[in-house]
């Protein structure tokens, strides 16, 4: 099973220029199967090919609760011969907010990867969204924002200094449940508070529902995207977008 999503790993990466040799790879791994599961792929996807990049898995702790999982990451990857960085930053929004929680949390994750992988000497971070996040996240701009297009594989951010990578990009939520029940991965499985009522949660519910009606409705939509993101993304090219603001939640972390 490994092999197998590594190829998808190494398909995104040729599609879409993702990955140098290079780079040093800023990973963030907030614990749960999505972030978890890239990680061990990423380990795997370079030993099986002998690639020069550097993996740096970085952990984001929201500094209101603690550090959450991070004793039992060290632990696992002390097993891969990775050291575990972990950062403290707040992730609750302020009382004024005028965006969501998810947004909140989601950026001040990114604000505090970004800030990280400049103290490394990084330019790349990478996440762990899904196909169904690429699916989930079209729906939500589609209907609630009136625009049409998903998570990219690919993003520059302030003005290319940092590109963001999205190595699951052909890997389905399915499959990294499957991997992490198989590999027996240090899976957290903490709840947000915030999700239940959240716009991700009710969008996924929209896809559920039409895929039940039409079972390869994802397939499609995930085709229509692809194709749209192949026309704005040139392979081994890292200035997509500069999307600082993206509506995106906390997931992948």
């Amino acid at each position: 099973m490994v092999f197998r999503l590594v190829k998808s790993l190494d398909k995104a990466a040729a599609t879409f220029g993702l990955i140098e040799p290079a780079d040093r790879i800023v990973v963030g791994i907030s614990g749960g199967k999505d972030s978890v599961g890239l990680l061990y792929l990423l380990w795997w996807q370079r030993r099986i090919h002998a690639h020069t990049h550097e993996l740096l898995p970085v952990h984001v702790a929201d500094s209101a609760v603690g550090d959450g999982p991070a004793h039992a990451l060290e632990a696992w990857l002390a097993r891969l011969d990775m050291p575990l960085l972990t950062v403290r930053a707040n992730l609750r929004p302020p009382p004024d907010a005028r965006r969501s929680p998810c947004f909140s949390c989601s950026w001040n994750r990114k604000k505090a990867l970004f800030e990280t992988a400049e103290r490394l000497g990084s330019s790349v971070v990478a996440l762990g969204h899904h196909s169904d996040d690429v699916a989930v996240t079209a729906l939500m701009n589609l209907f609630l924002q009136g625009r049409f297009g998903g998570i990219l594989p690919i993003q520059a951010y302030f003005q290319g200094r940092f590109r963001l990578i999205r190595p699951l990009y052909f890997v389905s939520e399915r499959s990294l449940q499957r991997l992490a029940r198989v590999e027996r991965l240090p899976v957290s499985n903490t709840i947000c508070e915030f999700s239940a009522a959240s716009r991700r949660t009710l969008a996924r519910s929209w896809l559920d529902s039409i895929v039940r009606d039409h079972p390869y409705a994802k397939r499609s939509l995930l085709g229509a995207l692809h194709r749209q993101a192949m026309a704005g993304v040139v392979p081994g090219a890292a200035a997509v977008v500069d999307d600082s603001l993206d509506q995106e939640s906390g997931l992948g972390l």
